[in-house]
């Protein structure tokens, strides 16, 4: 898999960007659901939110962290840290065992890991405990080009404290990378459920595809940082909490154009990304237009929802 080391660079920040964006104008709150009209500074703060996530195409982050959802769960946070252990390495029983590799690219053809308890029941510091149950199977989706796909099935990892506090996410749905050295295609049809003693339920739905292609004369290259290309996103985020439900739709008028050799943030230097947020009190449109290497995006409130 050597290009997994460039698609982890964009594909996990584009995905984040969506995510965190959209979870912008939905996040959890204590009070009841405001009937006010979307404002600018509002729409301001979700651009701002999107627009810092997108940036995050040219840091560190790993295909692990494309790969892993929203939500994160206790264990992520570093609550069982001094354990050190890998419950999916230790636990789990894999179908076929080995798996075959057909292509020679470190991808098995297909491979299922099953977790159930009690196997999958560990004990954890100070009397706490983690239970991981459901499946994950992962797939080659090309015997030509550099792909991973990773079907969640009804993955559930749940952290309980000694006090009875616990934390449950419930993972169902599938991500997919695809890669040449021209560019590569990402896809998340993730559902994530969150549930816990003092927080309540949450839920975050997608279905994203996200494409990039590399600038004539460039190359996707391993170990390499992101050349500079255009990308795209189309999708949408449906977020379920105990206030009701929001959903974004995203999608790219104009390719956003990455420029690699800008030395500042933000390095998309054009194209125009547009979000339409659907809520209890009505739809507001929101358009972020990238001009120049280096200058934050103009943010644009086109409709904004009817007061009640």
């Amino acid at each position: 898999m050597p290009l997994h080391n460039n698609i982890r660079t964009l594909a996990g920040g584009l995905m984040a960007a969506l995510v965190l964006g959209a979870a912008a104008c939905s996040s959890d709150s204590s009070g009841p659901e405001s009937s006010s009209a979307m404002s600018q500074p509002e729409a301001q703060d979700v651009a701002a939110d999107m627009e810092s996530q997108v940036a995050t195409v040219t840091g560190s982050l790993s295909l692990q962290d494309f790969m892993r959802p929203p939500f994160p769960s206790p264990l992520q946070a570093g609550y069982f840290g001094p354990m050190r252990f890998h419950p999916m390495v230790s636990c789990g029983t894999v179908t076929p065992n080995p798996p075959v590799d057909s292509d020679g690219d470190n991808v098995p053809d297909i491979v299922t890991v099953t977790f159930t308890l009690p196997d999958c029941h560990f004990g954890g510091p100070q009397g706490a405990t983690f239970d991981l149950t459901g499946a994950v199977t992962v797939t080659d989706p090309s015997a030509t080009a550099v792909g991973l796909r990773i079907d969640f099935q009804d993955l559930e990892d749940k952290l309980t404290l000694p006090n009875g506090m616990f934390f449950l996410r419930t993972l169902t749905g599938v991500r997919q990378l695809l890669a040449d050295q021209s560019g590569f295609s990402a896809v998340d049809s993730l559902t994530s459920s969150f549930e816990s003693s003092h927080r309540g339920t949450a839920s975050l739905a997608n279905a994203w595809l996200v494409d990039f292609t590399v600038d004539q004369g460039g190359s996707f290259a391993p170990h390499q940082p992101l050349p500079s290309g255009s990308f795209t996103i189309d999708g949408t985020t449906d977020r379920t909490w105990k206030h009701g439900t929001k959903s974004f739709t995203v999608t790219t008028p104009v390719p956003l154009h990455f420029n690699a050799s800008c030395t500042e943030e933000p390095k998309i230097d054009s194209g125009v990304l547009h979000v339409t947020f659907d809520g209890p009190h009505g739809t507001a449109d929101i358009t972020l237009t990238f001009t120049a290497c280096g200058v934050r995006p103009t943010v644009t409130l086109v409709t904004a929802p009817a007061t009640t």
